[in-house]
């Protein structure tokens, strides 16, 4: 009985979080830390950039998905690094141990970008020298099974960010469970990630801004006979509305209807 209200508890809980987060502000480029989002390995990136209804050896979905880690990463290393356009380089690194006598597997890492180097003018556009960005999260997890086919995880998540001579600090806690029935090659998966705050802004004047939260649920079916998996993932679940609300529609509208701006000018 309580394996089957653990499911019903954690999705009250992601509904709860998503009602309260309905006046949320527009998804991209809208929250502090985004570089958390991006892909720790060549494997989840190759399986569209989110995996977390996958448990198997590989250390780099604990990133995503806590609850995935288990016993068969035990003393594995995982390192990526990624060459984008620009100079700018990312990249991700983390060690997993399993400790019997606790039952739970943890895990360590470092998440790093760096956007290169860029020229430092005044307003004259007089060269004045040069400065570099970057932004690192310290990465600590854990997971442990707590019925044959359920296991619970957490990370924490410490970031830092520097542009210039702007600073700021940083807390981030991802929650997950993961239901996985090895003899039917079935897994499920529910993530409530980056749940925390900004400790500092990049300017004392400045407001403290919003990390990239986020509910992801995913399941995923291993076929038997054939080396085929297929896998379902549903995103930023507290969010129910997803459309983008596009400032020049109503002008395209009157362009098309031959009205008039307010300025009185005609298109």
């Amino acid at each position: 009985m309580r394996q089957l209200l653990l499911p019903f508890l954690f999705s009250g809980i992601a509904w709860a979080l998503s009602l309260s987060q309905v006046p949320a502000q527009p998804l991209a480029g809208r929250h502090v830390y985004e570089f958390m989002n991006l892909s720790p390995s060549a494997r989840t990136s190759y399986l569209g950039g989110t995996q977390i209804a996958v448990r198997d050896a590989d250390l780099g979905f604990g990133y995503q998905n806590p609850s995935v880690l288990n016993r068969a990463m035990h003393n594995t290393l995982a390192v990526n690094h990624s060459f984008h356009l620009a100079g700018i380089n990312h990249g991700y690194a983390a060690y997993a141990r399993h400790f019997d006598k606790l039952d739970a597997t943890f895990q360590g890492g470092i998440q790093y970008i760096s956007y290169g180097e860029f020229e430092h003018t005044d307003e004259f556009f007089q060269r004045l020298g040069t400065f570099k960005a970057s932004e690192v999260a310290i990465n600590l997890g854990g997971a442990k099974a707590i019925y044959d086919r359920l296991s619970v995880g957490a990370n924490l998540r410490l970031a830092t960010s520097r542009f210039e001579t702007y600073t700021s600090v940083g807390m981030a806690v991802d929650v997950a469970a993961t239901y996985f029935d090895t003899a039917g090659n079935f897994t499920a998966a529910l993530v409530f990630r980056h749940i925390g705050f900004q400790f500092s802004p990049y300017w004392e004047e400045g407001e403290r801004e919003r990390l990239p939260f986020e509910i992801q649920i995913g399941i995923s079916k291993r076929l038997k006979y054939l080396p085929f998996r297929f896998r379902v993932i549903s995103t930023n679940l507290q969010r129910w509305n997803l459309l983008y609300d596009d400032p020049n529609r109503d002008a395209d509208h009157r362009r098309i209807l031959g009205e008039q701006t307010h300025d009185n000018r005609p298109f």
